[in-house]
């Protein structure tokens, strides 16, 4: 189920330029955006190896869960039309991007320790 949850999750960045730009957005903001969304998982990599380890990979599962569906539902309140500040794409976005790169990092390692094959 999380990693049909996670194949989904990735097509939102590439339904975001389209959104933004429907949003009447200047092409600059767009662009400067997805780069920094881009970059954000960078940081996500580094909590998720700090923490899987501290707080416990059934944990931290769930909460990066819990932070990536809250944002992405937080998106679905955005009036369709509506210009929304770009910093509240910034944050509700920087999050999802974050939290989505913790709960696929915290995925791969958890999955082959509780569906260990052997040869």
């Amino acid at each position: 189920m999380i990693w049909t949850a996670q194949a989904f999750g990735s097509g939102v960045f590439l339904w975001l330029p389209a959104l933004m730009f429907a949003a009447k957005y200047e092409g600059a903001e767009i662009y400067i955006l997805m780069m920094v969304l881009s970059l954000v998982p960078i940081g996500g990599i580094f909590v998720a190896s700090y923490f899987v380890d501290t707080l416990g990979r059934k944990f931290l599962l769930l909460m990066s869960s819990l932070i990536t569906g809250l944002s992405l539902l937080t998106f679905l309140t955005f009036p369709p039309d509506a210009k929304i500040s770009i910093l509240v794409f910034y944050v509700v976005f920087g999050m999802y991007s974050l939290f989505m790169k913790i709960l696929r990092s915290v995925t791969y390692l958890y999955t082959p320790e509780v569906y260990s094959t052997s040869i």
